[in-house]
């Protein structure tokens, strides 16, 4: 019984250890300390790492029995020995400063990692039923804002310090995967900045919560119904008991799908002598590719010369922009579909019958995004080559005239890097591009905007009126009410947000121009990150209120105004009569 109550006093203090482990690392890699002043800092928080360490060890070795599956014994496993690990580590440093077999950078992976599985089981355990799981999500990128706030203002994320709402912009900007910036991410952040902006929009665009929930189930820990229920709507999958699997696809297909690209923008750069760390360079630009972040530690993003004119670079960055912008429901159905089809070919050699493919809301949802996506490319593609052939693109080839016009209406939708100066296009081509940021990606995806599937059915919706047709119907089915009202909803307030926006900076910012204001409320709201060259420009207000539209639009508008209104009347009356009143016509 005295052995249980020690176990439970101190796993109740793992929570607020936690996250003193976190600012003792954060601190560690971000203060600029002398060698004697870091040798001190480290010296002093050694014990204290032992300390946790071992209070870690001691209550993760009862729970390794408690799992019941054998993927989640196995994770426990690994943790714990790691654990085991770091506090023989830091035992011997206590003894001997030079027998700590691990560096600090080690040890300080192993740190967060296990702080970050007691925070994500503590944030699993608190009582959220007072909270609207839309205000829970919505939450969720609020803190990963704070956090990533607080690490670009540690002074070794930067050169020269940068003010408060120049970091919290570039952090909301990152965790939201806009990209605009009001400070040079390639001066004025250091490499362990540029690693934190990295860090954030690699979170942001999948999401906080994709990262915590997956933690705590592959422990072998459950979630509530509520929490599954969530999740699925974040990536859209309806089948909540399938949440886990979802997740785990989910962090393997980016994770793999950013390496190849890594490997790739690699390769096309490896003649370039001007760019000192590929690696990094790579691992950054893939990530930021795929989670349409916008990101560059180039100054002038992929406009700089030493890669104006590799369109090898353009043509993978392009691929993974469209890869991101697709989103994982949609990958994995045509992946599956061809895996399907190449098994009944199987099949049929060996005279057994054909697998059984019937996913139609599945396919339904991935015909629309896919051929949507690849109409609007196509459309960009073509009016930005004849609108500018003659003009930004006049000293290009014919090969680079194509692929910069692919790349321009690939970028424009969701990702914001740059191949040419915005500022020298033509305002019929700005239009056409703030038409293709608005959009946006598809659904479920890293990217923002309306959501393709949003542009189709409002684009069908208005076939239906013209041809006073009773029913909306795509591909043999017929698009519910609720729907077609939900994207009408949808449409109207990023209109509002947009418009109001607008009106703000020039308020705020009389001196820019009205086509200025509306570019960057576009790419804003779109989470998009192109920019006319104002941003960094702009008033205190005006940021303020970028960072408004930036949030907004990367959780949706509608989101956020249910999970505000719903958590603000949680207990209204619920509609309980059977009958219906009757319908009549609005004029129009």
């Amino acid at each position: 019984m005295i052995l249980k109550k020690i176990i439970r006093s101190i796993e109740k203090s793992m929570t607020p250890l936690s996250v003193i482990v976190f600012i003792v690392v954060f601190l560690d890699l971000g203060l600029k300390l002398h060698t004697e002043e870091q040798v001190y800092f480290r010296s002093s928080t050694t014990f204290f790492e032992f300390i946790y360490t071992f209070f870690f060890v001691i209550t993760f070795f009862v729970k390794l029995k408690k799992s019941k599956h054998l993927f989640g014994k196995i994770t426990r496993i690994i943790v714990w020995i790691l654990s085991v690990f770091l506090l023989i580590a830091t035992g011997l440093g206590l003894i001997n400063s030079s027998w700590g077999f691990i560096d600090h950078i080690e040890r300080d992976i192993i740190l967060l990692l296990i702080s970050f599985i007691v925070l994500s089981h503590w944030l699993n355990r608190i009582e959220i039923k007072l909270l609207h799981p839309s205000l829970i999500f919505i939450l969720s990128f609020v803190f990963l804002i704070v956090i990533g706030t607080i690490l670009l203002l540690l002074p070794n994320s930067t050169h020269d310090s940068i003010s408060l709402i120049n970091a919290l912009f570039t952090a909301t900007s990152a965790v939201t995967v806009t990209g605009l910036a009001v400070v040079d991410t390639a001066n004025d952040f250091t490499q362990l900045g540029q690693t934190f902006i990295m860090f954030l929009f690699q979170i942001g665009g999948l999401g906080m919560l994709t990262f915590t929930n997956l933690l705590v189930i592959s422990m072998g820990n459950k979630t509530s119904f509520r929490t599954r229920l969530m999740i699925g709507e974040f990536v859209n999958e309806e089948n909540i008991n399938s949440t886990f699997r979802m997740l785990v696809s989910i962090i393997v297909f980016t994770f793999l799908i950013e390496f190849i690209g890594a490997v790739f923008v690699y390769q096309s750069v490896i003649d370039t002598s001007e760019i000192e760390n590929k690696v990094f360079f790579s691992v950054f630009h893939a990530i930021s590719a795929f989670c349409n972040a916008g990101f560059s530690t180039l100054q002038n993003s992929f406009y700089e010369e030493t890669v104006r004119f590799n369109y090898n670079l353009q043509l993978v960055i392009g691929i993974l922009i469209i890869i991101g912008a697709m989103g994982f429901n949609v990958s994995s159905f045509y992946i599956n579909k061809a895996r399907l089809k190449l098994i009944n070919k199987l099949q049929r050699i060996t005279g057994k019958g054909n697998v059984i493919i019937n996913n139609k809301k599945q396919s339904v949802n991935a015909l629309i995004s896919v051929r949507t996506t690849f109409i609007l490319i196509f459309i960009g593609m073509v009016m930005f080559y004849f609108l500018e052939k003659d003009h930004a693109l006049e000293n290009y080839d014919t090969y680079g005239k194509l692929v910069s016009s692919f790349f321009n209406s690939v970028t424009t939708r969701t990702a914001g890097f740059n191949t040419l100066d915005l500022s020298s296009l033509s305002i019929p081509t700005l239009m056409i591009f703030m038409l293709l940021m608005w959009i946006g990606a598809a659904p479920g995806s890293t990217g923002g905007g309306i959501k393709t599937t949003t542009f189709a059915v409002a684009s069908l919706n208005i076939v239906k009126q013209v041809t006073r047709k009773k029913h909306l119907m795509i591909y043999w089915r017929e698009i519910s009410e609720y729907t077609i009202s939900r994207m009408f909803a949808v449409i109207s307030l990023s209109l509002i947000a947009i418009g109001l926006s607008c009106f703000l900076l020039l308020l705020f910012d009389p001196q820019i121009k009205p086509v200025e204001a509306l570019f960057e409320c576009f790419s804003a709201y779109s989470t998009v990150g192109l920019s006319l060259g104002i941003t960094a420009q702009l008033s205190f207000s005006s940021k303020l209120v970028l960072i408004v539209v930036m949030f907004i639009g990367r959780i949706s508008f509608l989101t956020f105004l249910s999970g505000l209104i719903l958590q603000l009347r949680p207990y209204r009356k619920k509609e309980t009569t059977t009958f219906k009143a009757p319908k009549i016509n609005i004029y129009s």
